[in-house]
């Protein structure tokens, strides 16, 4: 009898886990427990492939299910289109069962008289939720996405956080030396501001012209109720506030594209870059890389 009961007793152990087999781990929103949704937030790029070979088009910016299983997305931007026209885009749908996803993705600005295209987009989310793919459907031929039909994938982009160097060169030879550059993005995913990106740019002058002969460093603020900035990593748009000690020099806008992994930010493929305002180097646009 004894050993029947040391034999039950050690069956026990093995089912309860004898290590922990039978707890459940945290839920972690890349690795979702068996059977559970998988969530399509975070930053996106689209690519869309026509099957009539009328050309490939790449849409990247953010997706949000703040109210599950409800899918929105405002201020995707097109980033290249073999026909030539800008791309603005929302978008509004759902994601259902455990991976499957449907949008309808709306063109919010015309080009050349033509109506807005809007595209209506099936798939599947990938289990690792790095991935999406499927089929879509366009409408009205002839606007920006003149193919009717095609296939589309999507991949999960990484935060721009970290520090970025680099030196950008104007036409005339002339350099600015980006010596720090403190990028933080918002990677919460139960706020709107999620991909906000805040942080500092420290800027000091190479050869060529004195732009800022002494470093000064601006601040990249914080999205506000009006709209002032927006990021959607493959294309970041930094508003960056003037620095105190400039002398009335400071420096607009930066329009800038992203690679794949970020780790390089390349101002030129959307320009203009850095364009500075006053001083020696009034109007001058600087362009080129930064890495991290």
């Amino acid at each position: 009898m004894k050993h029947i009961l040391l034999f039950v007793v050690c069956i026990c152990l093995l089912l309860t886990g004898c290590g922990g087999g039978g707890s459940s781990s945290p839920n972690n929103p890349n690795n979702p427990k068996p059977g559970q949704p998988l969530d399509p937030q975070g930053n996106w790029f689209f690519t869309f492939n026509s099957t009539s070979n009328a050309g490939v088009h790449t849409v990247a910016g953010a997706l949000f299910e703040l109210n599950p299983p409800t899918v929105t997305g405002k201020n995707l931007t097109g980033i290249s289109a073999t026909q030539g026209c800008p791309n603005n885009w929302s978008i509004a749908g759902q994601a259902s069962g455990i991976n499957s996803i449907t949008l309808t993705m709306l063109q919010t600005n015309k080009f050349g008289g033509q109506a807005p295209a809007q595209l209506k987009i099936t798939g599947t989310i990938a289990d690792d939720q790095k991935s999406m793919s499927g089929s879509y459907t366009t409408s009205p031929s002839g606007a920006c996405f003149s193919d009717l039909t095609g296939n589309w994938t999507a991949r999960l982009l990484p935060p721009v956080d970290g520090n970025w160097h680099g030196t950008l060169t104007a036409a005339a030879r002339d350099e600015l030396i980006i010596t720090g550059t403190s990028l933080v993005e918002n990677v919460d995913q139960t706020t709107p501001h999620m991909g906000q990106v805040t942080g500092t740019i420290t800027v000091l002058s190479g050869s060529g012209k004195a732009c800022f002969p002494n470093s000064v460093t601006f601040t990249i603020p914080p999205l506000t109720p009006t709209g002032s900035f927006f990021g959607s990593h493959v294309a970041v748009f930094l508003n960056l506030l003037p620095a105190p000690d400039t002398d009335g020099v400071a420096i607009q806008n930066i329009n800038a594209v992203v690679d794949n992994d970020a780790t390089s930010i390349n101002t030129s493929q959307l320009g203009p870059g850095f364009q500075v305002v006053g001083g020696v180097c009034d109007g001058l646009i600087f362009n080129g890389t930064l890495t991290r």
